[in-house]
């Protein structure tokens, strides 16, 4: 995982608590600002209405409409006596019960009989404390959500240090842990919630794969004896048959020859994929010659596969070198050479280096479409290849321990294999 693209869970949960802190504060400062408007409206309604009533009564008792009792208060027959600053709106919107007016004035209408007059008309401009100190209430509500937002930081880093801290203790142990000891357990350590269930898990993963790993070594250990076992022989063999040449034809003789030679192929191949399978490979620094390993792999294979139907074209400068050891090189160039003889039915197989790229292109039936976008993956074989679907795997995890770029490309007739290792060639 590349280091710029770790995000911490701690403080992301620290930032969600400020997030919604941030939100609860604009929507409490929000509601208590349109609550104190409505107050303070509902209050002169209330107000109004009462002077209204009692207005009223004294109408009905006397027949005359009286004063109103407070001085912010007019009592008009018709709306066009109503003040000249808002006289027009009034009568281009009747309904309206509340107008602002000039000089920080606002009104508020009581109609009488459903609009048909009298109107009692308040104006309360000097009277509105939450416009007048609204700018002190502004203050007010930002400092309290500045305070509400400082509490939830802090408790949203108090809260994210409690429930990170485990997982964050559970990671470092987990890519502490050394392949070699995978059965360290894990969840002893942790309480029985989400985080021990995730260790218990990680444990029998981790014991699973133990389980794996001591297989493939007991696998790995007796494929060795085995193998090296009958090559021993044959080996041994073969070097009784050479000290007694002269009693052999020059033919036989160079046919224990190649024995002797593929016995110690074979010898060096078991060790190197051994190593391999056991992550002990390394990589030497010393450089091969392409153009000689491609020669002594076509002649090796020779013996093998018929190459009289097939036209080689061979065009590898001589003087290229890649700073890798002879003998992987070697496998690879024998499993993919070996598909282009034997899977691919090609009549021709050409192999030629451009700059420090190595490039084996052949004409055959090339790779089933069933398997095209998983030919290097480990038993992928279309159903017409009689191979066990390893060779091309073997290819790939070859390259990739050797820094090598493995290019596949799936032409019309045929397929192009491009070799490219990352680490620059010598020329000489």
């Amino acid at each position: 995982m590349p280091a710029n693209s770790f995000h911490s869970l701690k403080s992301k949960i620290a930032k969600h608590f400020v997030l919604l802190s941030l939100m609860l504060s604009i929507t409490f400062s929000a509601v208590v600002f349109f609550t104190l408007f409505i107050i303070e409206d509902s209050y002169f309604e209330l107000r109004l209405e009462e002077e209204a009533a009692f207005l009223h009564k004294s109408y009905e008792r006397t027949g005359e409409w009286p004063e109103p009792r407070v001085n912010y208060m007019e009592l008009f027959q018709t709306r066009t006596e109503f003040p000249e600053d808002i006289r027009a709106i009034a009568i281009e919107e009747p309904f309206r019960i509340e107008i602002p007016g000039e000089d920080n004035r606002y009104y508020h209408i009581l109609p009488f009989n459903q609009q048909a007059g009298p109107y009692l008309v308040a104006e309360v401009g000097s009277l509105l404390i939450v416009r007048a100190k609204r700018e002190s209430f502004f203050w007010l509500l930002g400092i309290i959500s500045l305070l509400m937002i400082l509490i939830a930081s802090l408790i949203g880093w108090r809260l994210s240090k409690r429930a990170i801290s485990p997982l964050s203790d559970l990671a470092q142990q987990v890519s502490s842990v050394s392949p070699d000891n995978l059965t360290q357990p894990l969840a002893s350590n942790y309480p029985s919630n989400e985080i021990g269930l995730l260790a218990t898990a990680l444990d029998e993963a981790h014991a699973r794969l133990a389980r794996f790993v001591e297989r493939e070594q007991h696998f790995t250990r007796d494929a060795s004896h085995e193998l090296r076992t009958p090559l021993t022989i044959i080996k041994n063999a073969t070097e009784l048959l050479a000290q007694k040449n002269n009693q052999f034809s020059s033919q036989q003789l160079l046919l224990i020859s190649r024995i002797e030679a593929a016995c110690h192929q074979m010898e060096q191949t078991i060790t190197l994929l051994l190593a391999f399978s056991r992550e002990q490979m390394k990589s030497n620094q010393s450089s091969a010659n392409l153009l000689a390993i491609v020669e002594k792999v076509i002649v090796q294979l020779a013996e093998v596969y018929n190459l009289e139907s097939i036209e080689l074209d061979i065009d590898v400068a001589a003087n290229v070198e890649w700073n890798i050891d002879t003998l992987p090189i070697h496998i690879l160039l024998t499993n993919l050479l070996s598909n282009a003889f034997q899977h691919a039915n090609a009549t021709k197989v050409s192999i030629w280096s451009d700059g420090n790229c190595l490039i084996i292109e052949d004409n055959g039936v090339g790779f089933s479409p069933e398997i095209k976008g998983s030919a290097t993956q480990v038993l992928s074989k279309g159903e017409k290849s009689d191979g066990y679907g390893i060779g091309l795997s073997l290819v790939a995890r070859l390259c990739e321990h050797l820094n090598i770029q493995l290019t596949i490309e799936h032409q019309d007739c045929g397929t192009r294999i491009s070799l490219i290792p990352v680490r620059k060639s010598i020329t000489e």
